[in-house]
C-alpha cells in the first residue's frame, strides 16, 4: 500500500514539474504569461471561443456598407489588410467594407459575429464566406475525431437548440484536462500534428473521410443538419437585408443547404482560382490560402456577382 502511494506521489510530482516546465517554456519562447489559460493562448473570446481578425471601415460613411464574415480565408493568416480580397472588393464596388475572419471558425461563430456587429455597422449587404471544412467545425463529433481540422480550442457548438462550449478531443469528458493543462495541451498538439501527417498518408482514419464518399453516415448527416439550422438562423437574423454566401472551395453539400434556405450561393471564386492555377500562376502561399494574386482573383469574381445586390 505504501509502495503504491509513493508511486502515485512520484507520478503527481512528475506531472506537476512537467506542467511547470511547459509553462516556463512557452513563456521563454513566446512571452506567454505563466498563469495564462489555454483559451487565452488563442486570443480568447468568451463568446466566440477565440478572436478573429477584425478589419472595419467607417460606420458613418455615406457609401453602401458590406459586412463580410468567414474563416481563415477571410482572416488572411498574415496577408496585409490592403491586399485582402475584401479590401480590393471595396475598391471595385465603391463600398465601405467591414470584415471579420476567424481562423478555424465554423458557421455558429460566424453567426455570432453577425449578431454582434449588425447594430453598429448597419450594413446594406451581409456576405458569408464558406469553406468545405465548415461542416466539421460545426460538429463536435466530427472535429474531435479530425486529424486535419481540429483547432484544439474550446469553441461553441449548436447541440439541438442550445449553444454549448466544448473542447474537441477524442477523450470525451476528460477533455477538460486538455482545456486547462499546458502540458496536456502541448502533448495533444504535437500528437495531432503527427496524426495529421499519418492521416495524409492514409495510415490513420480521420473524420474527413466521412465527407462526400456517398456512404450514409449518421454523424456527417447530423453535422449537415446542424449546418442547415445555422444557415436558417443566420438568414432570419439578417432579414430583411440580403444575405449572400460564397464558396472558397468546392463543397457540394453547401449548394443544397443554401438552395433550401433561399440564400444565393456564389461558386465562381474556386473556379477562377483553379483556372489561374491551371495556367501555372501561383495564387496560394500554403496550398490553401490565397496570396495577393489569389486575393485579386477572388475580388474580381465577387465584384461582378455582388454588384446587383447593392443599392444604386
Amino acid at each position: 500500500m505504501l509502495k503504491a502511494g509513493l508511486v502515485a506521489l512520484g507520478l503527481a510530482v512528475a506531472l506537476l514539474l512537467g506542467e511547470v516546465a511547459a509553462r516556463v517554456t512557452w513563456w521563454w519562447r513566446y512571452g506567454t504569461p505563466i498563469t495564462a489559460s489555454i483559451r487565452s493562448l488563442h486570443r480568447g473570446d468568451r463568446l466566440l471561443g477565440w478572436e478573429g481578425r477584425r478589419v472595419f471601415g467607417d460606420p458613418e460613411s455615406p457609401r453602401p456598407k458590406v459586412l463580410i464574415v468567414g474563416d481563415s480565408v477571410t482572416d488572411g493568416l498574415g496577408v496585409p489588410p490592403d491586399q485582402m480580397y475584401y479590401a480590393r472588393l471595396g475598391q471595385r464596388l465603391g463600398v465601405e467594407i467591414f470584415a471579420y475572419g476567424g481562423a478555424g471558425y465554423g458557421t455558429l461563430q460566424e453567426l455570432m459575429v453577425v449578431e454582434q456587429e449588425l447594430p453598429g455597422v448597419r450594413p446594406h449587404l451581409v456576405v458569408l464566406q464558406t469553406s468545405s471544412n465548415d461542416v466539421i467545425n460545426n460538429s463536435w463529433g466530427l472535429e474531435s475525431t479530425s486529424h486535419h481540422n481540429n483547432n484544439l480550442a474550446v469553441r461553441p457548438y449548436l447541440v439541438g437548440e442550445r449553444i454549448v462550449y466544448r473542447f474537441p478531443s477524442r477523450l470525451g469528458n476528460y477533455s477538460a484536462l486538455l482545456a486547462h493543462s499546458r502540458l496536456a495541451y502541448a502533448i495533444a498538439h504535437d500528437t495531432a500534428r503527427l496524426g495529421s501527417q499519418f492521416a495524409a498518408l492514409g495510415l490513420l482514419w480521420t473524420s474527413e473521410n466521412r465527407l462526400g464518399d456517398g456512404v450514409a453516415d449518421p454523424v456527417f448527416e447530423a453535422a449537415l443538419a446542424t449546418t442547415d439550422r445555422l444557415v436558417a438562423r443566420l438568414k432570419s437574423r439578417v432579414e430583411p437585408l440580403p444575405l449572400i454566401a460564397f464558396a472558397a472551395d468546392e463543397a457540394p453539400y453547401f449548394r443544397t443547404i443554401f438552395a433550401r434556405r433561399g440564400v444565393p450561393y456564389l461558386e465562381t471564386v474556386p473556379r477562377r482560382i483553379a483556372e489561374a492555377e491551371a495556367q501555372g500562376r501561383r495564387v496560394k502561399f500554403d496550398g490553401w490560402h490565397w496570396n495577393a494574386e489569389g486575393q485579386e482573383i477572388a475580388a474580381a469574381a465577387l465584384a461582378d456577382a455582388l454588384r446587383p445586390y447593392l443599392p444604386l
